[in-house]
């Protein structure tokens, strides 16, 4: 017998059990390029996501993050195609269960508060070394969640709430590996928790499946 969310989800097109991870191009790598080494490697590897000039964490708090969007399949490919910007989004990344990445301590993020406190100079919790929130806008173990949100803002619209992003801390593999998410068929942050894993890769082009398939064989077998 199915249940009342199963029923739910079959018959919503804007709902998805599924988180994408999707990949940028950087300065020396295009996002297949970057696509090619978490295959090769197996690991997403979390980060604090600077954006700007000078560059400015995105990420909130003391641990840096993988982050992922529950964006449907469609609705991606459409976002993708409205950005039209491989800095910002490509169409190559890696896509994982929702529950499987909550088990592995990921959680969806908080869009906005209603009262912000950033931490300055002048705090005496500020840390340089991080982008910080007083205790009474999230507690410091929540704050990877954070992400602004000020539609009404004047010139450009701070609302980023499309993506329905996820985020998973380094935070939550206690310091094992310096934090990295391991994939595979069965995934984990600490090998002794392994849990049952599944993750697909998509790519832009028909032509990009033996690229990679090819390039994943080549690793295997250099080792």
């Amino acid at each position: 017998m199915t249940t009342s969310y199963e029923r739910i989800l079959a018959d919503l097109e804007d709902m998805t059990n599924w988180l994408i991870h999707f990949t940028r191009a950087s300065a020396t790598q295009s996002a297949f390029d970057v696509l090619k080494s978490i295959a090769v490697e197996g690991l997403l590897r979390p980060a604090f996501a600077p954006r700007g000039s000078p560059p400015k964490s995105t990420i909130y708090g003391p641990s840096p993050a993988v982050c992922f969007t529950e964006q449907p399949l469609l609705a991606f490919m459409r976002y993708l195609d409205a950005r039209r910007n491989s800095q910002t989004v490509s169409g190559y990344g890696l896509v994982i269960n929702k529950r499987t990445l909550l088990d592995l301590g990921g959680l969806p993020v908080i869009y906005g508060a209603r009262v912000v406190n950033e931490l300055d100079q002048t705090s005496p919790d500020f840390d340089p070394a991080f982008r910080l929130l007083g205790v009474d806008t999230l507690p410091l173990h929540e704050q990877f969640r954070y992400v602004a949100f000020n539609p009404s803002r004047d010139g450009f619209a701070l609302d980023w709430s499309h993506e329905r992003e996820w985020r998973w801390p380094s935070s939550a593999a206690l310091d094992y590996e310096q934090g990295n998410l391991y994939l595979g068929t069965r995934c984990y942050i600490a090998a002794s928790d392994s849990i049952p894993c599944r993750v697909n890769v998509f790519v832009q082009f028909d032509a990009d499946v033996e690229n990679l398939r090819a390039h994943v064989s080549e690793a295997v077998a250099n080792g």
